[in-house]
């Protein structure tokens, strides 16, 4: 009975263990592509306490020069309190996670590393020999393997393969993105099916031509990752009596940021009319907003001689842009599939 315990006792510690190894020591996930200039990659002090900037604590080797910066990317956050991790070394990935050798010829530094604070990503200056060519600026290799060691981590040499060049655009999939009147209040809903390094949205209105955060709602994935479906929603205070227009700005741990797009409620004079703007229109666009929000919608547009331009079956969002239609005046009819009533009005097209 002793032995089982004790067994049990051991693996308990070795789980925790690594539990905690792989949440305080994160392995490399992307890399920049581009060169951020090593001109302030400078070393410090003089003659023999001559070093590199950050944590790479050898003595400055006479034969590297600074070569330029790269932003390493990690797979969660580095903790606060938890310095970066040196960079051993880095080389092209044989397709299985291990290094090709020789490995590149570098040595590494963090640069401005602030511990106070996770830290998703961290710049490093490298430094070359005169003969070296600077690899990473050209991208010269689609995947890598990054060798890195964590001040105080047990594992010595934490070996990261499989890292590629930064995405372009953010990882977040927004999956829908909607907008409704309440009375007094705008209820804002979204979903999002794909979240990487996200640390949350800022809802965003537009007052008098200019947009506004009104609230920032934190990301529900655990470490700003998770690929499966989440479901957010802020109600905000609005008794405007006219055209509201609200976006979200999704932004992520580095904070890079990308707009969704814009979505319109009516104002509290509004909500019995069929809302057409801006009217007159322009660039062969108009917008409308429907009076009932949830039934299905006909829509039949004609031009000044009573011709059918365009028409549409069965709309059920709470608005449509149509668009491609030439100056000029038109007739608009809606027709709610449900009651059967009959809303028409007209707008202009400008040139």
């Amino acid at each position: 009975m002793k032995k089982v315990l004790l067994s049990f006792f051991l693996c308990s510690i070795i789980l925790v263990a690594s539990s905690q190894t792989s949440s305080t020591y994160p392995c490399v996930k992307f890399y920049s592509s581009g060169n951020l200039g090593g001109g302030n990659c400078v070393t410090s002090g003089t003659g023999a306490d001559k070093h590199y900037p950050g944590y790479l604590t050898e003595p400055e080797n006479a034969n590297y020069f600074p070569t330029g910066k790269i932003t390493v990317y990690f797979t969660t956050p580095i903790p606060a309190g938890t310095p970066a991790p040196l960079i051993t070394a880095a080389g092209g990935d044989d397709g299985h996670g291990n290094m090709l050798m020789p490995p590149f010829d570098y040595k590494y530094a963090a640069f401005q590393d602030d511990i106070t604070v996770a830290r998703s990503s961290v710049v490093y200056c490298y430094y070359g020999s005169a003969a070296n060519q600077n690899i990473f600026n050209g991208a010269n290799q689609p995947s890598l393997v990054f060798q890195i060691a964590y001040p105080g981590n047990p594992n010595a040499n934490q070996t990261c393969g499989g890292v590629v060049i930064v995405p372009v655009t953010l990882p977040v999939s927004m999956k829908s993105f909607a907008v409704a009147r309440n009375n007094q209040s705008v209820s804002i809903k979204w979903e999002t099916a794909l979240e990487q390094n996200n640390k949350g949205f800022y809802v965003q209105r537009n007052v008098n031509g200019e947009w506004k955060d009104i609230a920032f709602v934190f990301s529900k994935a655990d470490d700003g990752n998770s690929s499966q479906v989440l479901s957010y929603s802020y109600n905000d205070p609005n008794n405007l009596k006219t055209v509201s227009y609200y976006r979200i700005l999704q932004v992520d741990l580095d904070n890079r940021g990308k707009f969704s797009e814009v979505r319109t409620v009516r104002g509290l004079d509004e909500l019995n009319k069929l809302m057409l703007f801006p009217n007159p229109g322009s660039n062969g666009k108009i917008n409308l907003l429907f009076q009932d929000e949830t039934a299905a919608k006909n829509i039949i547009v004609y031009d000044a001689t009573g011709r059918v331009i365009k028409s549409f079956k069965n709309i059920v969002s709470a608005n449509l842009t149509i668009d491609q239609l030439r100056p000029g005046m038109y007739n608009i009819q809606v027709i709610n599939t449900i009651s059967q009533i009959i809303t028409s009005d007209k707008f202009i097209i400008r040139d």
